[in-house]
């Protein structure tokens, strides 16, 4: 809200941002692996938490998390019909992050091919591969994971 902002709320969300889109090299960053392939069907409840987990923590081009790719809703929020403020704060950064990075652009297109390379590294050569193979060709990879959540666990 424009009454509430001051200089010092301003500066501190422009230096968050900075320090976002240009982190720092000497800070030794947590080394975020790729998850194991799926071997088998009755894996796929921790392979899909390990997968929601890497796309969390991992940035893309853009400095945002990975996991605004796999969002359920493609609107950006504030043409989202019925969304109402959630208060000063909230919600954080990165979900804020995950709720408002375009599906668009060459940072999307880039980072639709990191979550590809994830996927299939989860799924080559395992059950979940027949259902997801297919979106290797396209340039909508996200469908990848949304097919294999449908898949095994429903709309719901």
């Amino acid at each position: 809200m424009a009454a509430t902002a001051t200089l010092a709320l301003v500066e501190d969300v422009w230096a968050n941002r900075f320090d976002l889109e240009n982190p720092d090299r000497d800070v030794e960053r947590e080394v975020i692996r790729d998850p194991a392939p799926m071997a088998k069907v009755d894996d796929i409840k921790k392979t899909l938490e390990d997968i929601d987990n890497v796309l969390n923590k991992r940035r893309g081009l853009g400095g945002s998390p990975l996991a605004y790719i796999t969002r359920d809703t493609l609107t950006l929020p504030e043409n989202t019909p019925g969304e109402v403020d959630q208060g000063f704060g909230m919600p954080s950064r990165e979900a804020e992050l995950i709720r408002r990075s375009r599906h668009d652009g060459p940072a999307y297109r880039q980072n639709n091919i990191a979550v590809w390379a994830i996927i299939r590294h989860v799924a080559h050569g395992g059950p979940a591969w027949a259902w997801v193979s297919s979106f290797g060709r396209h340039s909508n990879r996200r469908s990848a994971y949304l097919a294999l959540r449908t898949h095994y666990f429903g709309d719901s």
